[in-house]
C-alpha cells in the first residue's frame, strides 16, 4: 500500500495536484473511515517526504489501532532514535504492543518507566498482574494494594484476592472484603464470590448481616439480589421471599424461592403467571407438577383429568420449539407415569414414558414407570424384565423403588 501511494504521490506533486495539506487530510480521513492501515501509510508516506518527526509520531499512533504489534514496536524504535525526548504516549503504545505479544519482560521494563511520569491506579494494576506473572509476587501486591488504595475497584480486588487465595491468607481476604462490602457494596460477581469465601470459611452470617445492611442503605435490584442470594443459601426462604416482593424482580427468582420453601401452592400459582404472561410451555408443565405436591396424597379424578390435559399441552408446545428444553423427558415421564398410575390411560402413559426413554435409555425412572405400566396391564414378564435394568444400589436408596420391586416379585401374569 506505501509503494502505491508513494507513486501516486509523486505522480501528482509533478502534475501540481496535491501538496501536504491534502495529504494529511487524506490521512485525517482514512482514520475518520477507521482505514487505519491506509492512514499509517500515509503519515509514513508524508514523513519520508518531508523528514518531519511529527508525521512517524502520528504513523505510530494510528498503527496502535492495527492488529500489528511488532509493526509498531518497529516503528516505536525508530521514532526513538529519532526522538530522544521521553514521550509518554508513544511509551504507553509500546507498552500496550508488548502486551499484545505477550513480551511480559519487556513490558514490565516499559510500564516501570511510565510509572515514573504517571503514577496511576492503572500502572499499579497493569505492573501488578505482570509481576504476579513473572511470580513476582511480593511486587504485584504492592502495586495492587496500591492500585486498590487508590481506586478501590473490584478489579484490583479480586486479583488480589486470588493471589491471597493462592497463598492462603484468608485473615488478609476477610478484611479486605469486610472493609469493602461495608464501605462500597459489591456486584453480582463480587458478591458472588464473598459469599463462597463466607461459607468456605464458616461466616456465612457474617456476608449475610453485611448484604442487609447494604439492601437497606441502598435498596437496588442488584442489592437485593445479592442479599436474596446469601438468604436462600442459608434456606431462609421467608426472608429472602420478604425481600423478593419489594423490587419488581423476574418472577422465576420468586418461583424458585417458592419452591425452595416447599411452598407448592404458590410455586404453582407463580409458574402459572409466568404463562401467563409469557407463553412459555414449560412453565405451564411446571405450574401442573407443582399442583400434584399438592393433592398428590389424594387427588380428585377432576383434578388430575385436568392436569393431565395441561401437561399435554404444555408438551405439544413445547415440541413445536425448535430446540426442545433438556427436562422434556421428565416432563414425559412425569405425564406418562400420571397417566399410568391412577389407571386414567395406561397404554397412552406408556407411550409418554416410552418417548422419555428413547431420549434417556438408562433412566431408572424412565424404566420403573414403564415396568409399572406393563405392570398395571398384567404383563408381569415384561415389567420384571425392565425392573431388572434397575440397578440394585438405586432401588436401595428409594423407598417408592423398593415397594415396586416388592410388588412384581409377587406378581403373577393374568
Amino acid at each position: 500500500m506505501k509503494k502505491i501511494l508513494f507513486v501516486l504521490f509523486c505522480m501528482l506533486c509533478l502534475w501540481g495536484e496535491v501538496n501536504e495539506d491534502d495529504m494529511v487530510n487524506e490521512a485525517l480521513n482514512a482514520i475518520e473511515l477507521k482505514q487505519y492501515a491506509q492512514a499509517r501509510d500515509l503519515y509514513l508516506l508524508l514523513y519520508e517526504e518531508s523528514g518531519k518527526i511529527e508525521y512517524l509520531r502520528e504513523s505510530i499512533l494510528v498503527s496502535a489501532y492495527l492488529n500489528d504489534p511488532q509493526g509498531t514496536i518497529n516503528l516505536i524504535l525508530s521514532f526513538q532514535k529519532k526522538n530522544k525526548d521521553y514521550d509518554l504516549e508513544i511509551e504507553k503504545v509500546l507498552a500496550d504492543s508488548y502486551l499484545r505479544l505477550g513480551d511480559v519482560k519487556n513490558s514490565i521494563i516499559t510500564i516501570e518507566k511510565i510509572k515514573t511520569k504517571e503514577n496511576s491506579p492503572l500502572v499499579h494494576e497493569i505492573l501488578g498482574n505482570l509481576y504476579y506473572q513473572s511470580n513476582r509476587i511480593e511486587d504485584a501486591l504492592m502495586e495492587l494494594n496500591k492500585a486498590y488504595d487508590e481506586s478501590h475497584s473490584e478489579r484490583s480486588l479480586e486479583k488480589l484476592i486470588s493471589i491471597y487465595s493462592n497463598t492462603q491468607n484468608n485473615e488478609r481476604i476477610g478484611d479486605l472484603l469486610n472493609t469493602h462490602l461495608e464501605k462500597y457494596g459489591c456486584s453480582q460477581d463480587l458478591c458472588k464470590r464473598s459469599i463462597e469465601f463466607y461459607v468456605k470459611t464458616k461466616q456465612i452470617s457474617r456476608v449475610e448481616r453485611l448484604l442487609k445492611r447494604i439492601e437497606e442503605q441502598s435498596p437496588t435490584i442488584q442489592n437485593a439480589t445479592n442479599l436474596i442470594a446469601v438468604y436462600a443459601y442459608s434456606k431462609k426462604y421467608d426472608e429472602a421471599i420478604e425481600v423478593a416482593k419489594k423490587y419488581p424482580l423476574n418472577r422465576s427468582i420468586l418461583l424458585e424461592l417458592y419452591v425452595g420453601k416447599g411452598d407448592f401452592a404458590q410455586a404453582s400459582a407463580q409458574a402459572k403467571l409466568i404463562y401467563d404472561e409469557s407463553k412459555n410451555p414449560e412453565m405451564l408443565i411446571l405450574s401442573e407438577i407443582y399442583r400434584f405436591e399438592l393433592i398428590q396424597k389424594n387427588p380428585s379424578k377432576e383434578d388430575l383429568k385436568s392436569m393431565i390435559a395441561n401437561l399435554k399441552e404444555g408438551i405439544a408446545q413445547l415440541k413445536k420449539e425448535e430446540k426442545a428444553p433438556q427436562g422434556l423427558p421428565e416432563y414425559l415421564n412425569f405425564l406418562g407415569y400420571l397417566m399410568i398410575d391412577y389407571d386414567l390411560d395406561i397404554k397412552g402413559g406408556m407411550k409418554y414414558v416410552q418417548e422419555a426413554l428413547d431420549q434417556s435409555p438408562n433412566s431408572y425412572e424412565f424404566l420403573d414407570s414403564l415396568a409399572w405400566g406393563y405392570y398395571k396391564l398384567g404383563d408381569c414378564q415384561k415389567a420384571k424384565e425392565l425392573f431388572s435394568k434397575i440397578p440394585q444400589s438405586k432401588i436401595s436408596e428409594l423407598n417408592e423403588l423398593k415397594d415396586h420391586q416388592k410388588t412384581l416379585l409377587n406378581c403373577k401374569s393374568r
